[in-house]
């Protein structure tokens, strides 16, 4: 019985913990699915967004699927279309407003969670652990010649051992 409780309580914890990032990766699959599905509909030239992109606002994309997701003036888009004239590339696509307020409200979620426990870091480090803690990572040759002799060192020094009890007889 015990074993199903403490199962049961470490299941909590690791959700309590993790479950609301399991949950926006749901969210956001969800999300991708009806958008692939509104693709796959064939939707028309009207109730799609066309942006135009040259070489002077090329740096303005930021693409967070390789040639299917981007973010364009701070709003996301999924492309269905790709249109190339010249230097220019007509991209028809749809404004994910879904997905783009899901993250926005995770990240915010993320900082106070962050904020939340870089807060309890600071109080048990300063409470438990040192400071600054200096580690050398340095290993040159002759180090590794002492460490290699230093697990066959035994010591000259003899360990004074008490001496043993004495039992008394009595006669």
């Amino acid at each position: 019985m015990r074993k199903y409780i403490s199962l049961i309580l470490l299941v909590i914890i690791l959700f309590v913990s993790n479950g609301y990032h399991l949950y926006f990766k749901y969210l956001q699959h969800n999300i991708q699915q009806e958008i692939k599905h509104k693709i796959r509909n064939k939707l028309s030239k009207k109730e799609l967004t066309l942006i135009v992109v040259s070489s002077n606002n090329k740096k303005k994309i930021k693409w967070t699927k390789e040639n299917k997701e981007f973010i364009y003036n701070g709003l996301m888009y999924d492309i269905v279309k790709v249109e190339t004239q010249g230097k220019e590339k007509y991209y028809y696509c749809i404004n994910d407003t879904k997905e783009k307020d899901l993250i926005a409200n995770y990240k915010k979620h993320n900082r106070h969670r962050n904020n939340t426990l870089l807060k309890i870091r600071k109080i048990l480090s300063n409470k438990y652990f040192p400071e600054k803690l200096s580690i050398n990572t340095k290993i040159n040759k002759d180090d590794m010649c002492f460490i290699k002799y230093q697990q066959n060192y035994k010591s000259i020094y003899v360990e004074t051992l008490s001496p043993p009890p004495k039992f008394y007889t009595f006669q």
